[in-house]
């Protein structure tokens, strides 16, 4: 029986749960990088940026375990649906269809 029970959950990744982060419409792109709000506390937001061509966060796991972390994860993901890369090297903007307003990402 208690096999049953744990075979019923799934096991996010960083990465699952940076898709499920990219979709928040309050991720707000600054002129210095992306503030992405906590899912747990309402009050925190985390400080996504670039550092000599990298991403980078100010959360515990990025900091402290060196790990890419889900905030990470979610702006490369909004990112790439933001901006799709089409034939000879253009820059198209993908069409959302989200019902909440759109997030300027900066592009």
């Amino acid at each position: 029986m208690k096999e049953e029970t744990i075979s019923q959950f799934k096991i996010l990744t960083r990465e699952d749960k940076g898709k499920r982060i990219s979709k928040n419409p309050n991720i707000v792109k600054t002129t210095k990088g992306w503030r992405i709000p906590s899912e747990t506390n309402p009050n925190k937001k985390y400080f996504v940026k670039f550092i000599k061509k990298k991403l980078t966060c100010d959360c515990y796991d990025y900091c402290n375990k060196k790990n890419k972390c889900k905030h990470v994860y979610a702006i490369e993901i909004a990112r790439y649906k933001a901006v799709k890369r089409v034939r000879g090297g253009k820059r198209k903007v993908t069409k959302e269809t989200r019902k909440s307003k759109p997030v300027d990402y900066g592009f």
